[in-house]
């Protein structure tokens, strides 16, 4: 959490600094997270940065940021669905 809570602070101070707003790439760390913080993290960054999530789950995240969410499916190096053809 401690590290998480680093790269956000950094996140904000390049958007200080350099006026513009990072990429933000987040490996699986939902995983690392319990629903409540997962789900907390989702709605600050949502309006905060463009962010690029990899997660191999997407129960227990709030329908409506999933709703605003871009979703792309890869399995077995293909990608195989895009966007929110089947709401998940």
């Amino acid at each position: 959490m401690a590290v998480l809570a680093l790269k956000l602070s950094e996140l904000e101070v390049i958007k200080e600094l350099k006026h513009e707003i990072p990429i933000l790439l987040l490996d699986d760390v939902l995983s690392e997270l319990d629903i409540s913080k997962k789900n907390k993290l989702l709605k600050y960054i949502k309006n905060n940065s463009q962010v690029l999530i990899t997660t191999t789950d997407l129960k227990n995240i709030d329908e409506n940021i999933l709703k605003k969410s871009k979703k792309i499916c890869i399995e077995n190096g293909k990608i195989v669905r895009k966007g929110d053809e089947d709401g998940k």
